[in-house]
């Protein structure tokens, strides 16, 4: 079992997730998508990619705009999202929205 690694290794998951998200919203938005190519798949690749717990509130975002509006939200993803400004600090689920917008204005 792999317990770390590389901000390198996480990038490249992450690429792959939003390129898969992309292509996939790409298939079904155009109607040719066949299956198993299913929105269900679409929701779940999301609802993957926004638990995986290495990625950026950054990259998260990025997965939203890949799915293009098809899929709910499963998760909280910060309004800030977009313009994030670690490449590998979270948000706790446990601190206000308020704090959080306050703390990034005082950078």
């Amino acid at each position: 079992m792999i317990n770390n690694y590389t901000l390198g290794e996480r990038d490249t998951i992450f690429k792959a997730t939003r390129d898969s998200v992309r292509a996939l919203t790409d298939q079904l938005t155009r109607g040719v998508a066949q299956p198993p190519l299913t929105l269900q798949l679409l929701q779940e690749l999301v609802h993957a990619g926004l638990e995986a717990p290495g990625f950026s509130e950054t990259q998260r975002a990025q997965i939203i705009d890949a799915a293009g509006g098809l899929v709910g939200i499963p998760v909280y993803v910060t309004p800030i999202a977009g313009i994030w400004p670690f490449e590998v600090l979270q948000r706790k689920d446990d601190v206000s929205e308020e704090l959080v917008q306050v703390s990034t204005t005082l950078l």
